[in-house]
């Protein structure tokens, strides 16, 4: 398990480990919603035959993981809840 130290406040020091996690998880994302359109068909013939048009569910989650990897490796999304609800 990775220990995060506490900064001289008592809150954890989130500094490059922070950093390091969210551009991983940015990059998976990426990745993942690029193969969600390099195999648009493959995908699609997986979903069960009750799901009409199977190609766009595909195609939307694609569009949802690369939204999201944009979000998340600019920090859109970085403003804690506090900050919002205040």
């Amino acid at each position: 398990m990775a220990r995060i130290r506490r900064g001289p406040s008592g809150v954890a020091d989130r500094g490059w480990l922070t950093h390091v996690s969210r551009y991983l998880l940015a990059l998976s994302l990426i990745v993942f919603g690029v193969d969600h359109f390099l195999a648009l068909v493959g995908i699609g013939s997986l979903l069960p035959a009750w799901i009409p048009w199977p190609v766009f569910p595909v195609a939307f989650f694609g569009a949802v993981f690369i939204a999201s990897r944009l979000s998340i490796g600019s920090i859109i999304c970085g403003v804690p809840a506090r900050q919002v609800s205040a």
